[in-house]
Order: C-alpha cells, then structure tokens, then sequence
C-alpha cells in the first residue's frame, strides 16, 4: 500500500489497517508465552544469582537495574505494552485524518509553517515503516536474551519506534519536532 493511499484513509480504516499488521507483527500463541516466558525468568535469574551472590557493594547498582529488567519483563507478560501500542496506533490514526483535514483546507491548524512542514515530513517517513511487517523483530523475539532488549513489538514500543517518532517528533537539539501530538483542540480551527 502506498502512501497516497494510506492517507486517503479515514481514521477508523486507518486504525483496522493498521492493527491488522500489528495482530501480523506480534507473536502469536505458544511463541509470544515463549518469549514473554524466556524474557521473565532469565532475568528473574539474573536478579537472583546477583542478589545471593553479591561480589562487592557495585552490586548493588546491577540488582537494580536487574530489578527493572525483571519488572518490565513483568509488565510485557500481561500484555500492558501491547495495549498502549494500540492507543497510540488509534491517536496515530486519529491525528492524521486532522492533518488530512487541514491539507484539504477543511480546517486550520494554529501551528506554524515550520512545524507543519515537520509533522508532513514525518508523516511520509515513518507511516509507510507502520504498514510493513518485520520479520526481523518477530525472530528476534524469539531468541532468549536478545529478547530483552528488542522484541516483535520493538517497532511499537521503543522510545525511537515509527510509533513514537510520528506522535512525538524527533530530537532536535533541546526537545522534539514535527510530532503529531502538537495537534490538539487548541490548534485546531474551524474555517
């Protein structure tokens, strides 16, 4: 699907386009409890071992960490990230039917020239990539370890995601630009 397509969509076809290759992106059945599995007791192994064994007081800078690692490990077993991915999936579809909108005159955005150029501009570099299947990431979540730091959902829930790059912009120097969520009922004006 190409991208003049995509943004002719409205926001609820959007939305079931986009879960579609998100329920395609995920691990299905007994690989995502493998791999949810794997991520929470090897670090739950980790924690133990570190907590039993101690070297030297350093230690304890590595039970913490270990600790978040077995926490996040945790939260990602009950499906919290998956869930979260869906609503920035939807606020994602949502905010580009407004910006559709505004490109149609429709409506105006009280943003300036600058940062509507920089929401375009991320919108026709990071959509595409939400609309792709990785079979990158599905193995890697698979693989023991290698798991705990990326993962089938990796393209949805990392801090440098398509997801998180179209809603909150990329860096730039001292804070972020061009994300969608400088879209909201303030900026939005009736024509």
């Amino acid at each position: 699907m190409d991208l003049e397509m995509i943004l002719r969509l409205n926001s609820d076809e959007m939305y079931e386009k986009l879960v579609e290759v998100f329920d395609k992106q995920r691990l299905t059945g007994i690989a995502r409890i493998f791999s949810r599995l794997s991520q929470v007791l090897f670090s739950g192994f980790v924690l133990l071992i570190i907590a039993l064994f101690p070297e030297n007081e350093d230690d304890v800078v590595s039970i913490i960490f270990w600790l978040f690692v077995f926490g996040y490990s945790i939260y990602g077993f009950f499906g919290c990230p998956e869930r979260k991915a869906l609503e920035n999936l939807k606020i994602i579809s949502e905010k580009i039917e407004v910006f559709n909108r505004y490109k149609k005159r429709e409506i105006s955005l009280n943003l300036t020239e600058n940062e509507i150029e920089e929401i375009e501009k991320n919108i026709k570099r990071y959509i595409p990539l939400l609309f792709k299947e990785q079979i990158f990431f599905k193995i890697i979540g698979l693989i023991p370890i290698i798991n705990l730091l990326s993962d089938d959902l990796t393209k949805y829930t990392s801090s440098i995601s398509p997801v998180n790059m179209l809603l909150k912009g990329h860096k730039v120097f001292f804070g972020r630009k061009g994300g969608l969520n400088l879209i909201s009922d303030n900026t939005i004006q009736k024509i």
